[in-house]
């Protein structure tokens, strides 16, 4: 499962809650995880 957008789809699909189904092992350059951290700059 894949979920969220990308930067090829309209905005009403870039939401979290947007699922979409592959076959395992199915590659695309559009496919891939986001890594966020907060940053306190005190």
């Amino acid at each position: 499962m894949i979920r969220g957008g990308s930067w090829f789809d309209p905005a009403k699909y870039c939401l979290s809650a947007t699922r979409s189904y592959y076959l395992p092992g199915r590659r695309c350059r559009f496919l891939g995880f986001r890594l966020a951290r907060f940053v306190d700059f005190k």
